[in-house]
């Protein structure tokens, strides 16, 4: 089958990229091409900011009534959700997930898009009476044209885990998907446009980090930078937007512990630790692949969990039986088999998995099985390092206070679990532990009503929820003098 072509989507067309040049992303179950994106530059970039800042400044977008925006937001959903069958394939050949957890990612995006369509409606500023003659109002307004860059995991989730939001509130936006994962960003492009999103307010620049995201970050004319990825990239994304101080949100890296007390249902507990780390092949950055099990029951729920993980089943994505696909391309293959090396160099103990499938079919994809390291001490670096991959490291510990320490003995705040039938240890462990989500008797319950985001080397800034508008709104403040003045000057 032939590679399908895309183009760039600027101001409402689609259009090729200033230098002609392409990228050609191949399928990571098969190796054959998969698509062909145009490699947008910096130029493009300047088309689509272009694009986006005349919507802002002089377009209808952000001067439609509340109501407007929702009936629009409510009909891209409604476009979604027609269309999630091609999306949903899209998304599990380029990522290599499996297609029935692709389905759920798209449904989950309507569900985001349809959430906003109601919170336009509900933006909400306050009043301040301050007595006697000043009465003041705090208006939110749109904080003008958003870059938006995305990464390769969850490429349209993530994207409306921003760009709805932002839409809510007034904004415009240039997104930059992963150059491996672009297709449902300009599908979705093309289902706004249809749904009566004005001309200019969502742009798409494919392309290289290092060319089209690099330029999007720098440019003076982007208000605000919200980026989900890399730690690393994360830096540089913060040292581009000095350029004219605009506001950054970060959804970045983690290694979330999920913490086992010897009080919980332990089935319940080993199946949803497979779900934490494996889903997505571990390619999550809430993925928790910090197991920390209390010291009378881990080594029999070492046993339970290497047993289920060995039953879980390797496939094709398009399979509807597959649970784990392959890793995404071959750079994201050697970074866990590096990971995996060092595990062992280290004496980690490997329970079970640790090498590349290779039997067919899978010979010519990046397959990697459930992997199992025991016996992780804290100061191992691979206890610290995050592998985005399908590896689990396992510590024992002895009491809550132990279990706390050593959850928070990395860089990272992201997610957290914690499986008790405790109230008050459940508690008393989501107040110690240092992260943006704390789970508790469950994993990986990601809702459009809940804010989303980290701290400390997990980023800053939140996405979802009532919280996730205001991250792109500025408060402006409106004084009101009331009654006679007695003179500036006097006491």
């Amino acid at each position: 089958m032939a590679a399908r072509q895309y183009q760039l989507f600027i101001d409402g067309q689609f259009t090729p990229s200033e230098s002609g040049q392409t990228i050609i992303r191949n399928d990571p179950a098969t190796g054959l091409p998969l698509s062909e994106y145009a490699a947008g530059t910096a130029h493009d970039v300047n088309r689509a900011v272009a694009a986006a800042r005349r919507a802002f400044d002089e377009g209808d977008w952000p001067r439609m009534t509340p109501q407007e925006r929702s009936r629009i937001l409510y009909r891209m959903a409604q476009g979604i959700r027609a269309e999630k069958a091609l999306l949903a394939q899209l998304e599990s050949a380029e990522t290599g997930k499996p297609i029935v957890n692709a389905e759920g990612d798209i449904e989950g995006t309507a569900d985001m898009i349809e959430y906003c369509a109601g919170l336009a409606r509900d933006l909400r500023g306050d009043a301040i009476d301050m007595g006697k003659d000043l009465y003041a109002i705090n208006m939110r307004e749109p904080i003008g044209v958003v870059g938006m860059i995305v990464p390769w995991n969850f490429p349209l989730a993530i994207l409306c885990q921003k760009l709805p939001w932002a839409l809510a509130s007034g904004c415009t936006a240039v997104a930059k998907p992963s150059e491996l994962t672009s297709a449902t960003a300009l599908e979705a492009a093309r289902i706004f446009k249809e749904a009566g999103l004005p001309d200019g307010v969502y742009n798409v620049v494919t392309g290289y980090g290092e060319t089209a995201g690099a330029a999007l970050c720098a440019h003076t004319d982007v208000d605000m930078l919200t980026f989900t990825g890399s730690t690393e990239v994360g830096r540089k994304v913060l040292q581009a937007a000095a350029s004219n101080m605009k506001k950054v949100v970060l959804e970045l890296g983690g290694k979330s512990p999920n913490i086992v007390f010897a009080d919980a249902d332990l089935d319940e507990a080993v199946e949803a630790s497979l779900f934490a780390v494996f889903y997505m092949s571990g390619q999550c950055c809430l993925a928790g692949s910090r197991l920390l099990v209390q010291s009378s029951i881990y080594d029999t729920f070492i046993e339970k969990l290497a047993a289920r993980a060995q039953e879980l089943r390797l496939g094709l994505p398009s399979d509807r039986a597959t649970q784990l696909g392959p890793l995404v391309s071959q750079e994201q293959f050697h970074r866990v088999a590096h990971c995996t090396d060092m595990a062992l160099k280290e004496g980690a103990r490997l329970v079970t998995g640790g090498a590349r499938i290779t039997a067919p079919p899978f010979e010519n994809g990046y397959f990697y099985p459930p992997t199992i390291f025991a016996d992780v001490s804290p100061q191992m670096q691979i206890a610290h390092e995050e592998v985005f991959g399908p590896v689990l490291v396992a510590t024992r510990f002895e009491d809550a206070a132990e279990a706390a320490r050593i959850a928070n003995a990395t860089a990272y705040g992201l997610g957290a679990g914690v499986w008790t039938q405790d109230i008050d240890t459940a508690m008393k462990m989501a107040r110690a532990i240092r992260a943006g989500t704390v789970w508790v008797n469950t994993y990986l319950s990601v809702r459009s009503e809940l804010p989303f985001g980290g701290t400390r080397m997990s980023g800053h800034g939140r996405e979802l929820g009532r919280a996730g508008i205001e991250e792109f709104t500025i408060v402006k403040n409106v004084q009101f003098h009331l009654g006679p003045r007695q003179g500036f000057f006097s006491a």
